[in-house]
């Protein structure tokens, strides 16, 4: 008789079986011991039951508009120093949802681009003509991008931005991606800020970081 497949727990010479021996190391069948080890196979972050309901939500948005949605929170900082020109720069925590259902956490940040480095053929110091002025903003960030999938939105892109502070405030930012196939995302942010208003351009550089489907079990 073969003990594992038997219904005691003993191995016939009345030792009791070892975890190890049995093949049972406990993840599979404690719980959530099998939804961590698929997160980890999948390189994805478990949605909390608010961020389930919330990209559920989100889905039926995306596949209506059929874009992909984001939602966050972010800060930017413009200057447009005059004889148009000027400079950026943004920080922002975003969940992005695809029509697909698919999700991610879309983090970016990024720095004037006489900064950051002209690793981008075709980047100038100053991407986009400036007004004069400055503005400080941060706050809730609401954006949509004709990205498939959110993994489309990792990497580097060139980022134009306005905003308008003068303690509530209101700020939008519009990007390309420098990597096929190119999407373009929009972003308005809503909050607090001061200085009046400017806008300038930047290279950003986004990580996408994906959660785990909530459609698999």
């Amino acid at each position: 008789m073969d003990c594992k497949n038997g219904s005691g727990n003993g191995n016939g010479d009345g030792r009791r079986l070892d975890p190890s021996e049995s093949g049972d190391h406990g993840g599979g069948n404690s719980p959530g011991g099998g939804d961590k080890k698929a997160s980890l196979a999948n390189n994805c972050v478990p949605p909390t039951k608010v961020q389930k309901i919330a990209i559920s939500l989100a889905t039926v948005s995306a596949q209506f508009l059929r874009e992909t949605v984001l939602w966050g929170i972010g800060g930017s900082a413009g200057a447009g120093v005059g004889k148009g020109w000027g400079i950026y720069g943004n920080v922002s925590a975003q969940i992005a949802v695809s029509p697909n259902g698919n999700a991610a956490y879309v983090l970016s940040i990024s720095a004037p681009a006489i900064l950051a480095g002209q690793d981008t053929p075709g980047v100038l110091p100053y991407i986009v003509p400036s007004t004069k002025g400055f503005g400080l903003l941060g706050g809730s960030q609401f954006g949509l991008s004709n990205a498939i999938d959110p993994s489309q939105l990792a990497g580097t892109s060139v980022d134009a931005s306005g905003s308008l502070a003068a303690g509530l405030g209101i700020g939008g930012d519009f990007s390309v991606s420098t990597s096929a196939p190119y999407p373009v995302t929009g972003n308005v942010t809503l909050g607090f800020g001061l200085g009046g208003r400017g806008s300038a351009g930047a290279v950003t550089n986004t990580a996408v970081i994906p959660i785990c489907s909530s459609h698999g079990g």
